[in-house]
């Protein structure tokens, strides 16, 4: 047989060849499976925390006294606020948008201002007010604490608080969640003579003058149930201003 020859046959068995294999791919044959890859890492499961209560480390004056230190050198602010709620007009919720001014002047001094609006909020107005006056240092907002129910709690989130219980002027049963790291105020729960109930959750932001770094409110989450004022609603703090010059009007009745 010629090498000629010999080649020829040789070419003929390869298109063979590859023509079979084109028609078992396209009477659906299986390819041979690739190997699975390695499974990834196990990603590491987040902490997981049981919500628990224990008897607090601290005294109530060290929590004060700590209160009293951050805030150390603010002598006044004032700062706009965006608030958001839903009014029951007939029989709907129509979402409501509010703007506003918060004022401090040390020691105790806090006002809320808001723009003219409708006037089913004005309950919603009274209860941002109320909740913006426990922002000023416990030791100067007559919050009268009973050092025997002073704990430390676990929330769910595996952060931790302090946990007061006293009373204030006019409310009959007050609760404060206070950060244990930065002392501030977390949760605020009041109960009325009345019955009434007024809870806020609180976040904060740092905020710088020439000299110190405050922690000042960011947001607030209000969940009133009060004659004046049954919703929630959500506020945000704009810039604040620091110890700038405020009217003694601002603070009149």
């Amino acid at each position: 047989m010629g090498e000629s020859r010999f080649n020829a046959m040789t070419s003929a068995r390869v298109v063979t060849a590859i023509a079979l294999a084109s028609s078992i791919c396209l009477l659906g044959a299986t390819p041979k499976p690739a190997k699975p890859a390695k499974p990834a890492a196990a990603a590491a499961a987040p902490a997981e925390c049981s919500p628990s209560t224990a008897k607090a480390a601290v005294s109530s004056q060290t929590i004060i006294g700590q209160q009293a230190a951050r805030s150390k050198g603010l002598n006044s602010y004032q700062v706009p606020l965006d608030i958001g709620t839903k009014i029951r007009v007939a029989f709907a919720l129509v979402p409501v948008k509010l703007g506003g001014t918060q004022f401090f002047k040390a020691p105790a001094q806090v006002a809320v201002q808001v723009k003219e609006g409708r006037k089913e909020v004005a309950g919603l107005i009274k209860a941002i007010d109320s909740l913006a006056a426990l922002q000023v240092p416990l030791k100067t907002s007559k919050f009268e604490i009973d050092p025997t129910k002073l704990k430390t709690v676990t929330n769910p989130d595996c952060s931790k608080d302090y946990e007061l219980e006293g009373t204030l002027s006019g409310v009959s049963d007050v609760v404060f969640k206070v950060n244990t790291v930065t002392y501030v105020i977390d949760e605020a729960s009041l109960t009325y003579a009345d019955g009434g109930t007024l809870d806020a959750k609180y976040t904060y932001k740092t905020v710088k003058d020439t000299k110190n770094s405050y922690y000042m409110l960011s947001t607030m989450t209000v969940t009133a149930k009060a004659e004046s004022y049954k919703g929630n609603a959500d506020v945000s703090y704009g810039d604040y201003v620091l110890n700038g010059t405020i009217p003694a009007t601002v603070f009149e009745p």
